[in-house]
């Protein structure tokens, strides 16, 4: 299925094929990297680079998912705030005639195809799918149009580390039966980054991370023995440099 970064042709002009659609719902990589500079507030490039590499692979994953995917980043969406922003951007969606929105951010790099798979499947049964972040937010949220009430909606205390709580209490008070995803990290600082980095040693992006993070060897094994005891061999061999070869 395509992937609509939408335009200032409007939505209209979407053809509905299917009853439920994938949402993208972020900031660019250069605006996520004013808002998060993970590397320091002097390294905007890596983490501009960093959320390229985010973005790219959400998108992959959406796109093999079989359904229409919307891509909604700061030049497309509409609305004064977060909030605003984000209920208009389901609104929008479900006025093409969708059954069901499933939204997720470009943060989770732990999310998977399956988790996507396993939401589309949930949605179709319940009133509301939610993928719980560990911060306290959430990094997916699924909605059926019938459930959806763009007022209650925007009332949630987004971008705060209550909103899975208040979702949560929101969807027992209307008394709608949900599901709910595996816990996954939201990458939204230096820790979360190497929480994930300590989690998934041989990905990609947890070898960009510990490059970029540490100057050193022994800084960077310094870490891992403090923080991670049970995980350092992982890391680091009995022979040999330590698996991640870290630039100087």
């Amino acid at each position: 299925m395509p992937i609509h970064f939408i335009n200032s042709f409007g939505l209209s002009e979407i053809l509905n094929k299917n009853t439920t659609a994938l949402l993208i719902f972020s900031y660019s990589a250069e605006k996520e990297a004013e808002r998060k500079p993970l590397f320091g507030n002097k390294k905007k490039e890596l983490a501009s680079d960093f959320f390229k590499i985010l973005i790219g692979d959400t998108v992959e994953l959406a796109s093999k998912c079989g359904v229409e995917v919307f891509h909604f980043d700061e030049k497309k969406q509409q609305g004064t705030d977060f909030s605003s922003r984000y209920t208009n951007a389901f609104s929008d969606i479900f006025k093409l005639g969708f059954k069901n929105v499933i939204s997720i951010g470009n943060d989770s790099p732990g999310l998977t195809v399956q988790h996507l798979k396993t939401a589309l499947l949930q949605i179709e049964k319940h009133d509301a799918v939610i993928g719980p972040a560990k911060d306290g937010g959430v990094y997916l949220l699924g909605m059926s149009q019938s459930f959806f009430d763009s007022e209650r909606f925007s009332q949630l205390p987004w971008q705060k580390n209550e909103l899975l709580t208040s979702i949560i209490a929101d969807f027992e008070k209307q008394h709608s039966n949900y599901f709910t995803l595996d816990l996954l990290v939201d990458i939204d600082s230096a820790k979360d980054m190497l929480e994930y980095a300590t989690e998934n040693p041989h990905s990609f992006l947890s070898y960009y991370i510990l490059n970029n993070l540490f100057q050193n060897n022994s800084q960077f094994q310094f870490y891992l023995l403090k923080n991670y005891k049970t995980k350092a061999h992982i890391f680091l061999p009995l022979r040999a440099p330590p698996f991640y070869a870290l630039a100087a």
